[in-house]
């Protein structure tokens, strides 16, 4: 279970935002827009993986990603400059078209804290 992390959302907190608990299960384009905001403060290498709703609250669990896509080129080479030098490039592949790269379930959490410095 440690490798998953949990927000709770309130029903009250999300309807103080103008947010209705229909809209929010519809994934309507208001609830994206303040997931959006909301995940601006937390780590690029965290998504959504479920969500329940239990007693006026929407539990959130996020996991890391396997899967990321660099939105920027020089980004995307520079991590990958860095990388080749580490004990890490036979965990992830590459993708260079992508600007792509895919990673092991299993890899060292250090190794999130160095993409961490890539992705923000």
């Amino acid at each position: 279970m440690n490798n998953y992390k949990y927000i709770c959302l309130p029903i009250s907190f999300l309807e103080a935002n103008n947010i209705s608990k229909r809209s929010f299960m519809e994934e309507s384009q208001s609830s994206k827009k303040f997931l959006a905001n909301l995940f601006k403060n937390i780590p690029p290498y965290l998504e959504i993986k479920n969500t329940f709703l239990i007693h006026n609250n929407f539990i959130l669990i996020l996991a890391k990603k396997e899967n990321f896509t660099f939105e920027n080129s020089d980004a995307f080479n520079s991590f990958f400059d860095f990388i080749k030098n580490t004990k890490f490039i036979d965990e992830i592949e590459l993708n260079y078209e992508k600007k792509e790269i895919s990673i092991s379930q299993d890899i060292s959490p250090y190794f999130y804290d160095l993409l961490y410095e890539f992705l923000v």
